[in-house]
């Protein structure tokens, strides 16, 4: 079986439905024609078939024939190979040190610097603990190396500046580079004065212009600030042909890491791409979006939202209901933007029977809240039997694959009723281990819990969940509103002019800013 995923990684056809037919036997970490099945797709530069493999649990530890761990291999990719390095050095068993098995025995940093020095490859691996000042069998680091390749936005992703002297480094390593460019000029057959004229002039064209230019920040922290900064490298600021779009479009589903679920040739983002083509190009909308809102608008329209809404007697309070209907409905029409026609969101109740209510917006979504709220607050329990058993489990059950990542937008006014007050985290709980046991990434199903009203009881619940959301394996994944602060997995995100977090309170404040409006929905479902 895995000389198959090995064929399929090796003619770019791999799917999730090849992995069914895996037995306990099968083992797709065997060698198949001397690599393994990780090995060629990182070698092709495949994003795709590397997450797929790395989620059905390929190990990162083997090496190629001729000694090369995957890292070194991914450095030098067909395509892609920066993309390849930072899905690689997710993984928590990477050595990122690892020498190849040939003389000098080179770390994968030294055999970026040596075949593809990219600033990106390097700032990832040095981001992740890669040594600049172990030797290889040669006496030479990658300090060393970096010296000799004259490249000023190379040695910037692998040196620290200095806080104290920022011009000091910078000046010394640009003499020492200098002084290797000049030798490697300085040959029998080019006079001194050429040579020295030569090596001067790309000492110019590789540090002096290119200190005259904006510096590019390399963080990997802030994936919005990544984004942005890959985006406007490439497109103009209002982007408008299917280039320009495409080209954003595949930033975001690299950036948040979203390639398992989109293979070639998506059907998924080819229609995304062409919906956002005819929306930026429609001059009955007459829409100016810049880059920064083409991303945002993409990173939604990839998920699809699953509104989990409170109906329980409580809502009749404070103006909760409709003022729930009318965030859900704006909530729903800006994530579908760039969907087509037919996509939107999948709306249930806690109480109220609601199969069938999908692929709603606007309206029609609004219509069917058009009801009185009454009833309890099993919040935990009806997520379980309305969204996670329909929605989530039929897929694991199965071993089927996920069409697009899903977002379950939760609103409530704040406690839950007839159930334990733990009901509702134990289910995210649990359907993260169930999504890892059945092979999927841990982001596969993202949580975004918010409430609507101002109900004191709902402290100690919100507490309990935010208690879940700073747990290391749901970092990322569950996303909590708190009073003046976002809780996303450990960090705890300050919002700038802070006020109460509620919903309702925000949304009528910048329903009629509808740049600010699309901003704060994105940050409120996704987090900062």
């Amino acid at each position: 079986m895995s000389s198959i995923i090995a064929d399929r990684v090796r003619d770019r056809t791999l799917t999730r439905d090849d992995f069914k037919n895996l037995t306990n036997g099968d083992d797709i970490n065997n060698p198949v024609d001397g690599n393994t099945p990780l090995g060629y797709a990182v070698l092709n530069g495949d994003a795709y078939a590397t997450r797929l493999l790395i989620n059905h649990k390929a190990s990162v530890k083997r090496k190629s024939p001729n000694g090369l761990s995957v890292l070194h291999m991914a450095v030098d990719a067909k395509e892609n190979a920066a993309r390849v390095v930072k899905i690689l050095l997710e993984s928590p068993d990477i050595n990122v040190d690892e020498e190849d098995d040939s003389y000098p025995h080179d770390t994968p940093l030294m055999r970026a610097l040596k075949n593809n020095p990219d600033p990106v490859i390097i700032k990832a691996l040095k981001d992740r603990g890669a040594s600049v000042t172990t030797p290889n069998s040669k006496g030479e680091t990658a300090l060393d190396l970096a010296d000799r390749l004259l490249n000023v936005k190379v040695k910037e992703a692998l040196i620290d500046p200095d806080p104290q002297n920022p011009t000091g480094t910078s000046l010394t390593r640009f003499l020492v580079s200098s002084a290797f460019l000049l030798l490697d000029y300085l040959t029998p057959r080019k006079p001194l004065q050429d040579s020295v004229i030569a090596a001067f002039k790309m000492i110019y064209d590789q540090i002096v212009v290119p200190r005259m230019q904006a510096p590019v920040s390399y963080s990997e922290n802030n994936k919005r600030t990544e984004l942005t900064e890959l985006s406007s490298s490439q497109v103009s600021k209002y982007p408008k042909t299917k280039a320009e779009l495409k080209d954003i479009l595949d930033d975001v589903v690299a950036t948040y890491g979203l390639e398992s679920f989109f293979g070639p040739n998506s059907p998924v983002l080819q229609s995304i791409l062409l919906q956002a083509y005819t929306v930026v190009n429609d001059p009955s909308l007459n829409l100016l979006l810049t880059s920064q809102v083409v991303s945002s608008q993409f990173h939604m329209a990839l998920y699809q939202p699953i509104i989990y809404c409170d109906d329980s007697g409580s809502m009749k309070e404070e103006n909760r209901w409709p003022s729930q209907a009318d965030i859900v409905s704006e909530i729903a029409t800006t994530m579908s933007l760039f969907s087509t026609n037919e996509k939107g969101a999948h709306v249930r109740f806690i109480n109220k029977s609601s199969a069938g209510l999908d692929n709603l917006k606007g309206e029609p979504l609004k219509a069917q809240m058009n009801f009185v709220p009454d009833g309890s607050t099993k919040i935990g329990t009806n997520l379980n039997s309305k969204i996670l058993e329909p929605f989530i489990y039929s897929k694991t059950n199965a071993g089927d694959a996920f069409e697009r990542p899903i977002l379950v937008i939760i609103i409530t006014d704040g406690w839950p009723t007839e159930e334990p007050v733990d009901t509702l985290q134990n289910a995210i709980i649990a359907c993260q281990q169930r999504l890892q046991a059945a092979n999927h990434p841990r982001d596969a199903v993202l949580f975004s819990a918010n409430q609507i009203g101002n109900a004191p009881q709902a402290a100690q619940f919100l507490s309990d969940l935010m208690a879940v959301s700073k747990r290391p394996e749901f970092d990322g994944v569950l996303r909590v509103s708190a009073g003046e602060h976002i809780i996303m997995g450990q960090r705890i995100l300050r919002v700038a002019n802070p006020i109460p977090d509620k919903l309702d309170a925000k949304f009528q404040e910048l329903r009629n800013n509808k740049a600010t409006l699309q901003y704060w929905i994105d940050s409120v479902l996704f987090g900062p």
